[in-house]
């Protein structure tokens, strides 16, 4: 509620960038999802996905170096926020080529990549 996550997460990325100097190749984007510890749990949703069994909970979004794996941006929604949609909150600054799965297809996703200065790269099927 206090957001006290984000202000963690900000700190201890700060500090790993802080003690490394990388070349940004590129940003891996993708999505996955948590099951919620509850069902009574009012902020998660249901979501199905191919021929899994439905979950209830959340997703979360994140954007990783491509070449470290080192988390940058990371976004928890509830379940059922489609992929594509929140896709633009896991983007770093700066992000190089952006890898993602087809549900990052089209032009929302695109156009954010790019006004931060990075090429999309994602998958057609």
């Amino acid at each position: 509620a206090e957001g006290l996550d984000r202000q963690l997460f900000d700190a201890v990325t700060a500090q790993l960038k802080s003690r490394a100097i990388t070349v940004k190749t590129g940003t891996l984007v993708d999505a996955t999802i948590i099951a919620s510890a509850s069902k009574g749990d009012g902020e998660a949703r249901w979501v199905k996905h191919r021929n899994r069994a439905s979950v209830h909970g959340f997703k979360a979004h994140v954007g990783a170096d491509a070449d470290t794996a080192l988390v940058e941006q990371v976004s928890v929604t509830p379940a059922n926020v489609h992929d594509g949609r929140e896709g633009p909150a896991a983007l770093p600054d700066d992000p190089g080529d952006v890898f993602a799965d087809s549900a990052y297809r089209g032009q929302h996703f695109a156009a954010a990549v790019r006004a931060r200065g990075g090429v999309p790269r994602v998958a057609a099927t």
